[in-house]
């Protein structure tokens, strides 16, 4: 999925959403993450997924884009009975990733692994589940409220206070996983959800983002103006890669924001007030032409005229608000996810950690 702006079209309550991505293949040989986001018939729900392979040697690649296949899948043939359970939905399509990343492992003859991210929200809930260090971060008005935890050792090292949060995304065994899709055993996905409220923002992400940003840094791209996200965002993803230098790793980031459409007018994807601005400065200097050319003239005022209906209001099918992504109010309670445990991987871009890990008490 190429760099992109969507509103997301789910009517109800005279909310909206707005997803924005973008992605970057870094300094590596290979582009082994992968995204992607769909709506179901009705135009109620999102889906939304963030993939990075483990595997190296091109393995991650095929890894990662199986994943996103099988959620697309997933997506296109789960009714609407079974989307109406996100947790359900979510914990069957993660285990369907982990056969697909198989399948595709034994296709292509290597070993290949994916860590993932996902989030479905229908605009009053949102619920998400991950494996690996991929992450989904919520923030509200600007703050960051929570993050999920990451499947690895450094998240460990982190929650026994061996090293700061700072210090996770450059310690050396930044890299080395206690689960993925992929491999004899099936991930123990942990599943997270919250109430969502006007202001709310969400990110998902690999580790290549997250890993060379800091949380003060977040915030402010998640406090920018609804017009200015997408490029928000693309600079974001670019600072990550530069500060990751030589070794940049493949970068990737969904960010979607729910936004009051009270305070926001839109006709064809253009606000209403830069539309009215710009044809209002069309006309002036239009009418300003038309009397420079002869002011003695009558012609200019048929010419003004015609300006005049151009300028005019459009009908309400094009100016009306744009509901999208309905939004409850009211607080949306932190989910607390404990420090994770099982096997860990090889790869020359991670590592699936074999020996067992003490969990933090």
């Amino acid at each position: 999925m190429a760099n992109q702006s969507t509103n997301v079209p789910i009517s109800n309550n005279g909310h909206h959403a707005v997803l924005v991505s973008s992605i970057s293949q870094g300094a590596r040989e290979y582009q082994e993450d992968a995204c992607g986001h769909w709506l179901d018939t009705a135009g109620t729900r999102l889906f939304a997924v963030v993939a990075d392979g483990a595997g190296g040697h091109g393995g991650g690649a095929d890894a990662s884009r199986a994943a996103i296949a099988s959620a697309a899948k997933a997506w296109e043939k789960s009714p609407t009975s079974e989307l109406a359970n996100p947790d359900a939905f979510l914990a069957k399509w993660m285990a369907e990733a982990h056969r697909a990343v198989n399948e595709e492992s034994a296709r292509i003859r290597r070993s290949a692994r994916a860590v993932v991210v996902a989030c479905f929200t229908d605009g009053h809930s949102v619920h998400w589940v991950h494996a690996g260090d991929c992450r989904l971060l919520r923030f509200h008005d600007g703050k960051l409220v929570e993050r999920t935890r990451d499947d690895s050792v450094v998240q460990v090292l982190f929650e026994r206070g061996d090293i700061t949060e700072e210090e996770m995304g450059t310690h050396p065994d930044q890299s080395r996983l206690l689960q993925s899709l992929g491999g004899e055993d099936s991930p123990s996905p942990r599943p997270g959800k919250a109430e969502v409220t006007t202001g709310d923002v969400l990110i998902l992400c690999s580790d290549g983002f997250w890993e060379h940003l800091k949380p003060g840094e977040l915030e402010e791209l998640t406090a920018v103006p609804p017009a200015r996200r997408q490029r928000a965002l693309d600079q974001a993803v670019a600072k990550a890669v530069l500060r990751g230098g030589a070794k940049a790793d493949n970068t990737t980031a969904i960010l979607i924001a729910f936004d009051d459409d009270k305070k926001r007018y839109r006709t064809g994807g253009i606000h209403w007030s830069l539309l009215m601005l710009l044809l209002l400065l069309a006309a002036l200097a239009g009418g300003a032409f038309a009397l420079s050319w002869d002011r003695g003239s009558s012609d200019w005022k048929e010419y003004w005229h015609k300006f005049r209906k151009v300028i005019r209001r459009p009908g309400t099918q094009s100016t009306q608000l744009v509901p999208v992504l309905p939004v409850t109010t009211g607080s949306a309670p932190s989910v607390p996810l404990t420090a994770p445990s099982g096997n860990v991987v090889s790869s020359p871009k991670k590592d699936l950690v074999t020996q067992q890990i003490p969990e933090t008490p």
